[in-house]
């Protein structure tokens, strides 16, 4: 006979007994959803699948406790429900997505997910892969029903361990991880996702690779604009860029990344920031005890470049087990004056076959520099309790601002080049309408360059309409790109320099200070679900004090660095309730 709800405690699914708190797990009986997001507990999913409480909700999923009434099995049950295209009402099992501009994204999104478990699920009974055991849809959306895992998470037990691992005990644990990668990596699915947190170690030892990110980067390739959630100094570059080329190369570096961060009990450097000027330390001038042939393993896991890492994860695996150090030369990073943006490898979809190598161009109109790779961190996403289990999130994702791409791309690097102290603006100008760096420019110019009020019309549709010196944009001026993103302000030389309001293709809206093609200052984003974040921004990330709100009227009002809730802070719950205290890197210190 199957049990009810009312007969086991959906805290921890041990059998209820008549106390109102359960003496195993201390939940209290009639505990209800923590937000309207997340199914109410004692919810009955498929006729045999009862829902506890939210384990972890991320941007694109919720994971519930669950119950096989059928087998009397506890179970970990995993909702799609990606907060940037869809909701639920408050009471209501039902998914809705919130306009039908959206749907298309959102249906991908869903069969990708759903894809992902019916392939994953033929690793049934592999060791270190996380096992899923049914999938189906229902509410409107979908779900997969997973083995339960006893145990804590790689990130966990380092902490417990001083924060750090020795090199023997870290490559013991991540040799299973590779394992697994090595057999997902054969049927063409990448993790995309490899940090610490989706590391799970049993508490019979075992180690278990969980979450894959399969809905995740395929509402990123759909919406391109819309969320990925990417997690800063474990994310290679080329998940930074709608066109970058992933593949087996990409989960390498994350795995070198992980590694990295557990040995020397400090994150890597961000990619992106590596691309201009690597300043990757080796673990052994940190203080790590390493072989000369693990380290040089680790690094070169680590390459910026796709095409200077292992192409598979047998080489990495036979590289770190070796005593004989790995060699290669990584491709220089070129500096440039004003903004630079780095452009490998080439442009492409998802792996096939190995990484190709690609010059470094400079860029330096328009999204230049970094903004060309990470600007507006548009499809921002704040999460509860970790990216599918956790604590209280706030991620940053991509938005590849493709907003003058070609603009850059087809402008002479000499112009910036230059010395950039301003001159007078001559007298005369003539005016007219020529080709102009493989576009046609109409308006006023001097020597054959742009000077003073201009239009430019690229060769893929974006156009700049505004002022001009020397060639460059510079004053006020608004650039309307290829894919219906416009940025609204002021610039410097070709770079956004001041104010100015910029407005993604699928209207998220940005309005606040810029440096250096940068946000950074005081802004203001809004994204079509009514969140929005107001606060300040350094190079692009949020950073000093700052106020997110939740579509469902939560919010976080505190500190923030280097993207992350870092500091005091208060998390505000839309029922009134509080936490307050203090944030480190997203997590709340009890």
């Amino acid at each position: 006979m199957s049990m009810s709800a009312d007969e086991v405690c959906l805290g921890c699914m041990a059998k209820r007994t008549e106390e109102d708190t359960c003496p195993v797990c201390g939940w209290i009986h009639g505990t209800g959803n923590e937000s309207h997001m997340h199914l109410q507990p004692g919810t009955m999913l498929n006729d045999k699948y009862l829902i506890g409480k939210a384990l972890g909700q991320g941007g694109f999923g919720v994971t519930y406790l669950g119950w096989d009434i059928n087998l009397k099995l506890k179970l970990a049950v995993k909702e799609y429900m990606p907060q940037d295209l869809a909701s639920r009402a408050l009471g209501d099992s039902q998914v809705s997505v919130y306009t039908m501009g959206l749907s298309d994204q959102y249906e991908y999104g869903l069969e990708k997910f759903l894809l992902e478990a019916q392939t994953l699920a033929q690793f049934e009974g592999h060791p270190n892969i996380v096992s899923v055991r049914d999938f189906f849809r229902a509410n409107g959306t979908a779900y997969i029903v997973m083995s339960y895992i006893e145990g804590i998470t790689l990130k966990e037990y380092v902490q417990s361990n001083d924060n750090r691992l020795p090199v023997d005990k870290t490559i013991g644990i991540v040799m299973p991880v590779l394992d697994a990668l090595k057999e997902v990596h054969q049927v063409g699915i990448l993790h995309r996702d490899i940090s610490p947190d989706n590391v799970f170690i049993t508490s019979k030892g075992q180690v278990i690779l969980i979450d894959f990110g399969a809905a995740r980067q395929a509402i990123g390739e759909k919406g391109r604009s819309l969320s990925i959630v990417l997690k800063p100094g474990y994310t290679p570059e080329e998940q930074y860029r709608s066109k970058g080329i992933q593949g087996p190369w990409t989960d390498i570096y994350a795995v070198g990344a992980m590694i990295y961060r557990v040995l020397c009990a400090q994150m890597p450097p961000e990619s992106l920031d590596r691309l201009e000027e690597d300043t990757l330390a080796p673990p052994s001038h940190l203080g790590v005890e390493i072989t000369p042939a693990q380290e040089s393993a680790i690094l070169k896991a680590m390459a910026v470049r796709a095409s200077d890492r292992f192409q598979s994860v047998e080489e990495f695996q036979q590289a770190l087990l070796s005593d004989r150090p790995v060699s290669y030369e990584p491709e220089k990073p070129v500096k440039t004056s004003g903004a630079s943006a780095p452009m490998p490898p080439p442009t492409g979809e998802v792996f096939s076959g190995k990484a190709k190598a690609s010059p470094v161009k400079p860029i330096y109109l328009a999204v230049a520099g970094a903004v060309a790779v990470l600007l507006i961190v548009v499809g921002f996403v704040m999460s509860r309790d970790g990216d599918d289990g956790g604590t209280a999130v706030a991620n940053d994702s991509e938005t590849t601002v493709e907003t003058g791409e070609a603009l850059a791309d087809n402008l002479d690097p000499d112009l910036v080049e230059e010395d950039q102290t301003p001159d007078a603006i001559p007298d005369q100008l003539s005016e007219g309408s020529f080709e102009y760096q493989n576009g046609t420019y109409t308006g006023e110019h001097h020597n054959d360059l742009p000077e003073g009020f201009g239009v430019w019309e690229g060769p893929d549709g974006e156009v700049y309409e505004g002022e001009w010196h020397n060639g460059l944009p510079h004053g006020q001026g608004v650039l309307n790109g290829a894919d219906g993103d416009v940025y609204d302000g002021e610039w410097a030389y070709g770079n956004r320099e001041g104010y100015g309001v910029y407005v993604s293709a699928n209207n998220v809206r940005y309005a606040g200070e810029w440096i250096n093609n940068r946000r950074n200052g005081r802004g203001t984003e809004v994204w079509p679900n009514g969140a929005e974040y107001t606060g300040e921004y350094k190079d692009d990330m949020r950073h000093g004090q700052g106020i997110y709100t939740w579509a469902n009227g939560d919010s976080y009002n505190g500190e923030w660095r280097d993207g992350f809730q870092h500091g005091h802070g208060v998390l505000t719950y839309a029922n009134g309730q509080t936490r307050e205290g203090q944030w480190v890197n997203n997590e709340f210190q009890e």
